[in-house]
């Protein structure tokens, strides 16, 4: 299953360097709206860690509970949506 995961994890960093590119490109660099997604990034990485390192699972949460907070709270500078209504 490993030899599965690492490929997927590294085509997903790839993808969502990108994404990031394109959004600075695109809106200026503003790193407090990117920190959010960063926060919920590092937390899918997070979980995969004490499957490879065979570390204990209360390290992970604990951290995955901080990342979350932490993304909760930087959600308040994430622009809203614009709708068209024509």
């Amino acid at each position: 299953m490993l030899h599965l995961v690492i490929p997927l994890l590294l085509l997903t960093t790839v993808f969502y360097f990108f994404i990031i590119r394109a959004r600075i490109k695109k809106v200026g660099f503003k790193p407090k709206e990117l920190l959010s997604s960063l926060c919920f990034y590092v937390i899918s990485i997070n979980c995969i860690l004490p499957m490879w390192l065979n570390y204990n699972g209360t390290i992970s949460w604990i951290v995955n509970m901080m990342l979350l907070l932490l993304a909760a709270y930087f959600t308040k500078y994430l622009k809203p949506i614009k709708k068209n209504n024509t």
